[in-house]
């Protein structure tokens, strides 16, 4: 996928993820396949929020889980 290419997953600890305001929304099946590879790679993931438009509707849960995941 295109938007892993970019993440060095070897030397990353910390993955904070979001969508971006006032920008249609992202696609649900990045954000699950970015938290997939963190979760295979040790690498930590935070999920801020979804974006677009209506950002306070979407909120930051990803199948019904909030991700808080931050480095000590």
């Amino acid at each position: 996928m295109a938007i892993q290419s970019k993440i060095k997953w070897t030397e990353s600890t910390w993955n904070p993820v979001r969508g971006r305001p006032r920008v249609s929304e992202m696609q649900k099946k990045w954000v699950i396949d970015i938290r997939d590879r963190c979760a295979e790679t040790g690498v930590l993931f935070f999920f801020k929020q979804w974006g677009g438009k209506r950002k306070s509707k979407t909120g930051r849960e990803l199948d019904g889980k909030t991700y808080n995941e931050m480095p000590g």
